[in-house]
């Protein structure tokens, strides 16, 4: 019953993530102060709002030094 109460919800999240130079969720990245695996959780915690029922592909590009 929980199962099909989940999957009757409307909603998006984060379900696939590829970071250039990363084979799995323990590598590291040079430069990179939090491990992938830190990054991966913080996406999981993503709010995100879609507008329509489409599937979307969300790029976010970083480069020099800050704050993401």
């Amino acid at each position: 019953l929980r199962r099909i109460l989940l999957s009757s919800m409307p909603g998006c999240a984060v379900t696939e993530v590829e970071i250039d130079g990363v084979l799995h969720e323990y590598s590291t990245k040079e430069g990179v102060q939090e491990d992938i695996l830190e990054i991966l959780l913080n996406l999981k915690g993503l709010a995100v709002r879609v507008q329509g029922k489409d599937e979307v592909i969300l790029t976010l590009n970083k480069s020099g030094i800050g704050p993401v």
